[in-house]
């Protein structure tokens, strides 16, 4: 198995893939780039990052 043990919960292992390290990448490239630039104009860098991250967090 290609994948990170997180915790364990009930019993049952919780693994993540590395894979989703490449996603959460992209993604947040993609929304903090293109997206959140286009819709808040007076962002800084830092705020515009944070917000790209804080949604794909949710979003995962």
């Amino acid at each position: 198995m290609n994948a990170i043990p997180l915790f364990k919960i009930f019993g049952i292992q919780v693994y993540i893939d590395y894979s989703w390290f490449i996603a959460f990448t992209l993604i947040t490239l993609t929304l903090s780039q293109g997206f959140y630039p286009t819709l808040y104009k007076n962002l800084s860098q830092f705020d515009i990052y944070s917000r790209a991250v804080s949604a794909i967090m949710l979003f995962y």
